[in-house]
């Protein structure tokens, strides 16, 4: 998990993290403010639901939802 590259994302979209997470209410993820920063710290998860809302609100490629979500390499 890049916590840092998704924060700098939402940031890069003109918006903010609190504004982020109300968007993502309409694509069906109700995640508390607290929730969000407990899973970009890897305290939590992120599901797949939440996943593929967050790449859909930031219209994230394949390649940028595997960078930060997915950074571990694997050999």
């Amino acid at each position: 998990m890049n916590g840092n590259a998704l924060k700098g994302l939402i940031i890069s979209k003109g918006t903010n993290v609190e504004n982020f997470l109300f968007s993502l209410k309409g694509r069906g993820v109700n995640m508390s403010k607290n929730s969000f920063y407990r899973k970009i710290k890897e305290e939590t998860q992120f599901d797949r639901l939440e996943i593929v809302a967050i790449a859909a609100e930031l219209s994230m490629s394949d390649e940028t939802i595997l960078k930060i979500f997915f950074d571990e390499i694997v050999s």
